[in-house]
């Protein structure tokens, strides 16, 4: 079902969000999102523009057929092996797809057939936005908040000098070139070191990525290191540690942090960015 138009309702009021590319290519289809919660209109903004990338295309359900041409392409393994990606023609170009498992039977003659059950990353992301979405517009779990609070609860432990210091972790397990589910922050804090790293990669570098505040690229140094504000990762490199050039990076209220993959090499996995933010005191 599509929604390329919507109608967003925030605690300021009502703002719209048009997905012009989709509603060229399948005509307008408008839909209705709550998020009461949101203060701010570029919070709302982006929370609606996250839907439409999501829900501007229709969904797909995939039915795959399997037959190997020689014992190199012997499924498991070969390929469509559980937890690998491939990808696929569609009516709109290309898709990836994970493959979660695999069946394999055995007919009276004794060929067999395989059977792939293939999850659209499209469909994962859209399950993750819809979670998250749900957050912003209902508050956090336990009832700790009225309103969205995507931030960690606060630690009373003290970390460098500074009081209630958190961490907020961005993950992916299938990378693709994208940019994460925004972070919006709820109080002023500094951004005092990003930590991050891929599981897997043979390609140098596996991952390039940025960190986003307000869709501009901020500067980061590893110890010893030059500021830049594009990073490299490579498993042989291990952990990356990143720490502000000059000073702590500040965050307002309502400012928007996010992770952009600028690029992936198709054999890596397993990318993580955790973020640590301190209150002033």
């Amino acid at each position: 079902m599509v929604r390329n138009k919507l109608l967003v309702r925030w605690k300021g009021g009502y703002r719209t969000r048009t997905d012009s590319g989709s509603v060229s290519t399948w005509g307008t289809h408008e839909g209705f999102l709550s998020i009461a919660g949101v203060d701010s209109a570029p919070s709302a903004d982006s929370a609606g523009d996250t839907a439409l990338n999501l829900y501007g295309q229709p969904r797909r359900s995939v039915t795959a057929a399997f037959e190997p041409a020689s014992s190199g392409e012997v499924p498991y393994t070969s390929s469509l092996v559980p937890g690998s990606t491939l990808t696929a023609p569609t009516e709109s170009g290309t898709d990836t797809f994970r493959v979660e498992s695999l069946t394999v039977t055995e007919d009276d003659d004794g060929n067999l057939s395989y059977t792939p059950e293939l999850t659209s990353l499209v469909e994962t992301e859209r399950t993750r936005t819809q979670r998250w979405l749900a957050r912003v517009g209902n508050g956090t779990l336990a009832g700790r908040s009225a309103t969205a609070q995507l931030l960690e609860t606060l630690s009373p432990e003290t970390t460098g000098g500074r009081l209630n210091t958190r961490d907020v972790s961005f993950s992916k397990g299938i990378l693709e070139v994208s940019t994460s589910p925004s972070l919006f922050i709820s109080k002023a804090s500094r951004l005092t070191m990003i930590q991050c790293g891929v599981l897997a990669g043979a390609t140098s570098p596996a991952v390039t990525f940025r960190i986003l505040l307000n869709g501009t690229a901020l500067s980061f140094a590893s110890a010893g290191g030059s500021p830049a504000t594009s990073f490299n990762l490579t498993p042989s490199v291990g952990r990356l540690v990143l720490f502000p050039g000059s000073s702590d990076h500040v965050v307002n209220e309502g400012d928007i942090v996010a992770i952009d993959l600028t690029a992936v090499a198709a054999d890596a996995s397993g990318f993580s960015v955790t973020a640590t933010l301190s209150d002033f005191v």
